[in-house]
């Protein structure tokens, strides 16, 4: 990773916009009819993919760049970003930057990926240690029901974003494994984490300055998806970000949703034997119970006899409604 110092920076941002139409795992999980094995090996019907093949469309990306938050970009401060906390350090990744879909990167011993698919606007960040090997991974230039499909240079394996499992290869039917991240505005991430690091380029970059699509809310009706909180055999658990109060919890028993709508912001988290949560009147706090604890959006205890604590996030992610129709073949609605 490397970090370039606030004196004397220097570095070519690129601003790029590709017009792709490219934009993984618990045995517990349902497998419909759709997600059955065909003779070729694929846990998905083919004949939803835009193709079996690898097209090398996208960049492979292993040394991202990164620049203080107080020095970063003021430009599409309303688009989106995702955020995430390794160790005591923040990354954000603002979407304008995501049109790469898929980054490499790592910090002291932690080893991520964070994924991005254009047409279903979902994210998520996840462990790049897979049994025990190190994986790279890329874009693969092919779309599952129009949502990103990725693959290792390790083994060659693809794996489908947002049905969240490898769906052909060495690692059939394995997940990936989560780091917890959140969504909210580029401006927002940067006003509350000005220590944080932000991505704004890789290795071999063109400096090509292009348009964006921005992913603001009004550019969809976004649902969140919880993969690990099934009420029903066969249900994905969804939440409706439009339907919602301006901000506030949805209590799940075993595990709770926070939301707040000024900040574009829903995260879901385990809730801990014991524990019963309030929506706290602030942000980037949003949680307390009654122990006393006091829980930020990283899920971290900054107050109380848990301090230093950290809830277990979902396993949940943002998609647009019609993006989650297409993979999964029923639902259970929670708002």
């Amino acid at each position: 990773m490397q970090f370039p110092t606030r004196i004397g920076f220097i570095f070519i941002l690129s601003y790029v916009l590709l017009l792709a139409a490219a934009c993984g795992e618990n045995d517990d999980l349902p497998d419909t009819a759709e997600h059955s094995h065909d003779s070729s090996g694929w846990l998905v019907d083919t004949t939803k993919m835009t193709g079996t093949k690898v097209r090398d469309v996208f960049p492979l990306i292993t040394q991202p760049y990164y620049i203080a938050a107080s020095d970063a970009p003021r430009r599409e401060m309303d688009d989106k970003a995702i955020v995430f906390k390794i160790d005591e350090t923040v990354f954000i990744f603002p979407y304008w930057m995501m049109w790469v879909e898929v980054v490499n990167g790592s910090l002291n011993n932690t080893h991520f990926a964070v994924t991005y698919c254009p047409k279903t606007k979902t994210t998520y960040v996840f462990n790049r240690n897979i049994d025990g090997q190190l994986h790279t991974f890329r874009a693969s230039g092919i779309l599952y029901q129009d949502n990103l499909v990725y693959y290792d240079l390790e083994t060659g394996s693809f794996w489908s974003q947002m049905y969240f499992k490898c769906i052909h290869g060495a690692h059939l039917r394995q997940e990936p494994e989560l780091i917890h991240s959140f969504e909210t505005s580029y401006g927002t991430a940067l006003g509350l984490f000005q220590d944080a690091y932000v991505f704004v380029g890789y290795a071999g970059a063109q400096s090509t300055i292009q348009s964006h699509e921005k992913t603001s809310p009004q550019s969809g009706n976004m649902v969140l998806g919880l993969l690990d909180h099934v009420l029903k055999p066969g249900d994905l658990s969804v939440v409706n970000l439009a339907t919602l109060n301006q901000k506030g919890l949805i209590n799940l028993g075993t595990h709770v949703v926070v939301y707040d709508r000024e900040f574009q912001y829903i995260d879901a988290f385990g809730s801990p034997s014991g524990l019963t949560f309030e929506r706290t009147g602030s942000f980037p706090d949003i949680l307390t119970d009654n122990e006393g604890n006091t829980w930020d959006v990283f899920g971290v205890a900054i107050s109380g006899p848990r301090q230093g604590q950290r809830l277990k996030g979902g396993i949940s992610f943002l998609a647009y409604w019609w993006a989650w129709e297409g993979i999964y073949s029923s639902f259970n609605f929670l708002n």
